[in-house]
């Protein structure tokens, strides 16, 4: 068989094999997982630790609070600097080769949801109804309509409220780094189960009326 016939037997291999992990949401989210868990996840709550902390200083944790897509809840060390004005924590994460956010050492009750935010909508075993501060960490990015969570989720606010979005960006429209994102993106999605390089949710955020929009 000549070269460009193995090359294109190949190409074939791997188109296939892209489209059929691209229509599974179970294998999609297994291999998230386990890249997540390789050490990503610690690698990049590294990196955005001194954002993190400074976000939830600004915002003022207290009352009940709810996090979307809280994966292997690494953010839970956050939320225990304020053990003495948190009342609980609603985890939502719909990908089950994550274990359940749990800690001993936590002082509130902490409640885990195994779906969809949409499942947690049309749940009747809610053990809060409204939250004082909701938070999505590098969730928006795999989310197909930001625009409807971010509004669902105002809906779930107590009065008063606050949203707290820490999510990465397409980068600078003249540079390199935008073009190696969008080309690399379609497999990023795969691995990063739906994960979208070239998303922009400040765009969203910005645009509903009902935000008060602090940087």
């Amino acid at each position: 068989m000549h070269g460009w016939s193995i090359l294109l037997l190949l190409l074939i291999i791997l188109f296939c094999g892209y489209k059929f992990l691209a229509r599974n949401e179970n294998i999609k989210r297994r291999i998230f997982a386990k890249f997540w868990l390789s050490g990503i996840s610690k690698q990049t709550d590294r990196s955005l630790y001194r954002c993190k902390k400074e976000l939830m200083k600004r915002v003022e944790l207290e009352g009940d609070l709810l996090e979307v897509g809280s994966g292997d809840g690494i953010n839970l060390k956050y939320y225990l600097d304020y053990s003495d004005r948190v009342h609980s924590l609603t985890c939502i994460e719909p990908n089950k080769a994550f274990s359940d956010t749990a800690n001993l050492n936590a002082s509130f009750p902490i409640h885990n949801f195994n779906g969809t935010f949409s499942d947690f909508l049309a749940s009747s075993e809610k053990k809060v109804s409204k939250f004082n501060v909701i938070i999505l960490c590098l969730i928006l990015c795999s989310i197909e309509d930001p625009t409807e969570v971010l509004n669902e989720c105002h809906q779930l606010l107590a009065p008063g409220g606050r949203l707290l979005v820490l999510e990465h960006v397409r980068d600078q429209e003249s540079s390199l780094t935008v073009l190696l994102q969008y080309m690399i993106n379609p497999l990023w999605k795969i691995i990063g189960d739906n994960c979208c390089l070239t998303t922009q949710p400040y765009l969203y955020i910005r645009s509903l009326r009902w935000t008060k929009f602090s940087e």
